[in-house]
């Protein structure tokens, strides 16, 4: 949920969902900042404040929310979003992994997962509080925790739903509405110290860990990320990242840019589809470090990123981004050799996409590899000459030179012998000129040949 900062009294409020939280927040003035999912590291250590309350109550009052609406408040939750909604229907929305709960998306299913969350998962911060309230002993537990501060603050009672006579009560559930409130809900009840609401107990688990990137899932829109939080802790374990794959729907290579970088993140992630979070997290860093080089955090997340786990990485990425690694390489590294391998790697790849571009852009789209030839070479500028087609071994010798470079190690190697695989294997100038090698090069282009070009180019034939 969302984190309150207040000052006098300086205190850090976590706001959970239907715990009397509205009413807390009614009483306390001087708000002086917000942040959704996380705590921000320049906040100032502070009191923490939470609310809970017990699974079942708390599942009950969502749904009576949603289904009458509240009565102290106008706009969205002044009427009942879902009327129908049933214990089930809640829980299965609560189950479903496609529905978010972090605001990225603004529907009524996930709004409604949203306030279902657990209170202990990590989204809603409940283990940043050093203060633990209950719900069902509020009034007077606010009250005594107030007077430790030296204040005298009256709680008021806002946020009660309506349709008090038709609510949904512990009474109209299920078993089976009450085993999978069990199951949703078993960290709450053990962690928080609440009776199963079943005669089985279910066996223990371990308390979920933090989110080591909480600002990619848990932003709020219209909340601005500070500069330490936009990515994760430099010092975090980083393997959890190389076994997450990206769900994000798949999409084409996004180019643009958003002035909001956690939204620039978000922008990425289909590019990424179905591959390691790591190559994403990757990608996120050289963004930071194109705005910022000199970012010390993200400059220490790439360089842990490429040299812990760049060989397992580098075939995720895609030529775009490993032509982007080694530039960042030539930004950041202070190694020279590193350096020099990288700027082999980007010159190789921002040539051949130079040459690409050419053709696309000044020569007819003909299918398939080339068939025909216009000249015979010769000299091309300044003592170059043209590559022999049928016989010449450059491409050989540069892929054989290459290998043995590549082969001497360095971290930046790996992302360079992913460029030279790609530039093998898709349609390029090196693999045309590969498949040519093999067949006699004709000497000058037949009469269908320049018609068909001139058709293509607009023209008219001769």
């Amino acid at each position: 949920m969302t984190n309150f900062l207040y000052r006098q009294p300086d205190l850090i409020f976590i706001h959970i969902h239907k715990t009397g939280g509205t009413s807390i927040r009614a009483a306390l003035r001087n708000r002086q900042d917000w942040a959704g999912g996380y705590i921000p590291h320049d906040w100032p250590k502070v009191r923490s404040l939470a609310v809970t309350r017990n699974p079942v109550s708390r599942f009950l009052s969502t749904i009576n929310m949603f289904r009458f609406g509240r009565t102290d408040i106008e706009g969205y939750y002044a009427t009942g979003q879902l009327p129908d909604l049933t214990a089930e229907q809640a829980l299965d929305v609560l189950e479903d992994p496609a529905i978010p709960f972090d605001r990225r998306v603004s529907n009524e299913l996930a709004n409604l997962k949203h306030h279902l969350l657990p209170q202990t998962h990590p989204f809603n911060c409940i283990q940043h509080a050093d203060t633990l309230l209950r719900f069902e002993n509020l009034d007077e537990e606010f009250r005594k925790f107030c007077d430790e501060l030296g204040m005298s603050i009256q709680l008021p009672h806002v946020g009660a739903s309506r349709g008090e006579d038709r609510k949904l009560r512990q009474s109209d559930l299920t078993p089976r509405d009450l085993e999978r409130i069990a199951h949703n809900y078993q960290r709450d009840f053990e962690q928080l110290g609440y009776a199963f609401p079943t005669d089985t107990v279910p066996e223990a688990l371990e308390p979920l860990s933090e989110d080591p990137w909480p600002t990619l899932r848990f932003h709020l829109k219209g909340k601005t990320v500070a500069a330490r939080d936009r990515l994760p802790d430099p010092n975090a374990d980083l393997s959890c990242f190389l076994v997450e794959t990206v769900t994000a729907g798949p999409g084409k290579t996004w180019a643009g840019r958003a002035r909001d970088l956690t939204e620039h993140f978000n922008q990425l992630e289909p590019e990424f589809h179905g591959r390691p979070r790591l190559a994403h997290l990757l990608a996120c860093v050289i963004v930071v470090l194109r705005r910022d080089m000199d970012d010390a955090a993200a400059r220490k997340i790439f360089h842990r990123i490429v040299t812990e786990h760049g060989a397992a990485l580098a075939g995720e990425l895609n030529i775009r981004w490993l032509t982007s690694v080694c530039d960042t390489f030539m930004d950041v590294s202070d190694n020279a050799e590193v350096r020099a391998t990288a700027m082999a790697g980007s010159l190789l790849a921002n040539t051949v996409k130079l040459a690409e571009s050419e053709r696309r852009l000044f020569q007819p789209n003909l299918p398939g590899k080339p068939e025909i030839q216009f000249g015979r070479g010769g000299p091309l500028f300044d003592g170059m000459i043209t590559f022999w087609v049928s016989n010449g071994d450059m491409i050989d010798n540069l892929l054989a030179r290459c290998a043995r470079t590549l082969d001497t190690g360095g971290i930046a190697a790996p992302f360079v012998a992913e460029i030279v695989a790609k530039l093998l294997e898709f349609n390029t100038v090196w693999r045309r000129m590969i498949e040519r090698q093999d067949k006699p090069a004709p000497t000058a282009a037949s009469e269908d040949m320049i018609r068909e070009i001139a058709k293509l180019l607009g023209q008219r034939a001769p």
